[in-house]
């Protein structure tokens, strides 16, 4: 999935008082540092170390998500904020256009939008509102086809694509209810409802979404997690989890490629059996690696259902 054509990944780290640094993989000039991106030479286009993006002006970054080949960042003057992008989102989505791909793009349907969070996956990019509704823009089915499309806006419709055939403007989720939380991964996406219910979307291989592929193009409830309230989820590669408030964690996924976690269950969702932690802890955060990941827990709260 473009890791042979890229030699690498691209890093983006933010201070608390909004300074925003990059390092990794700038074949499309998504680490917003100057390189010679018609160059194959990895030196040519490579950030070797943490190095601080120089914008020129006095605004703070807020948010920052990086994708396969691009990098989407929120930033404000303090009365208010934009979202924009730089690089790619899929191979010749910037064919036949003037633009650079390191110059950023504004998002204007994001304008002025307070974000809980900005979130990337390979190809697409997905902000959430402090409100709960859920933004998505890029492209719908990725570099090598996805099964499912992964703006979760139900089947392509290529009248709404511009500048090119793939890239899809800023769009809401309209079927989904209220968000609290979103993870993405190279293919799909999870979504965590305000009610604890867990949705998925995108593509279906190795039972990535955790629930039936009868329909990958829009976000689809996890049956098998009814009566969980979950509180967070997370996504790597062919792998998903999601996690109650009281820790209890549920995986699914990793049938095919490169497994994972999900021991080759595919779309089965199981529970984890650990020893929990004390009920002064409440689980606040889910995260997954290839084969492992971890819990985040605040202490001094009880845990939820």
């Amino acid at each position: 999935h473009g890791r042979g054509r890229a030699f690498g990944y691209t890093v983006a780290a933010l201070t608390s008082s909004g300074k925003l640094y990059t390092w990794g993989m700038n074949v499309c000039g998504q680490t917003l540092h100057a390189r010679n991106t018609a160059s194959r030479n990895p030196a040519d286009y490579f950030v070797s170390t943490p190095t601080e993006v120089a914008f020129g002006d006095s605004e703070r970054t807020l948010k920052v998500a990086v994708g396969l080949e691009f990098i989407a960042v929120q930033r404000t003057t303090g009365t208010s904020s934009r979202v924009s992008w730089a690089g790619r989102f899929s191979d010749g989505h910037l064919r036949n256009t003037d633009a650079r791909p390191s110059d950023l793009r504004v998002v204007s349907e994001l304008d002025g939008m307070k974000l809980a969070s900005l979130t990337a996956g390979a190809f697409h990019c997905c902000a959430l509102r402090d409100e709960g509704s859920l933004y998505v823009f890029g492209d719908e089915y990725g570099a090598d086809e996805s099964n499912g499309n992964l703006l979760g806006l139900g089947p392509r419709n290529e009248t709404s694509v511009t500048p090119g055939p793939r890239w899809h403007r800023a769009t809401r989720v309209s079927s989904l209810p209220p968000v609290t939380s979103v993870a993405a991964s190279t293919y799909s996406t999870v979504a965590i409802a305000t009610d604890g219910r867990c949705y998925s979307w995108g593509d279906c291989d190795g039972g990535a979404l955790g629930r039936s592929s009868v329909n990958n193009d829009a976000p689809g409830l996890l049956d098998a997690l009814k009566g969980v309230r979950a509180c967070a989820g997370a996504l790597s590669y062919t792998n998903g989890a999601v996690a109650s408030a009281q820790g209890r964690v549920y995986v699914w996924g990793g049938g095919a490629w490169e497994g994972g976690i999900g021991n080759a269950n595919g779309e089965d969702v199981s529970e984890v059996s650990w020893a929990g932690v004390p009920p002064v802890y409440a689980c606040r955060g889910v995260s997954l690696g290839h084969k492992h990941g971890f819990l985040v827990f605040e202490k001094g709260v009880r845990g939820g259902a």
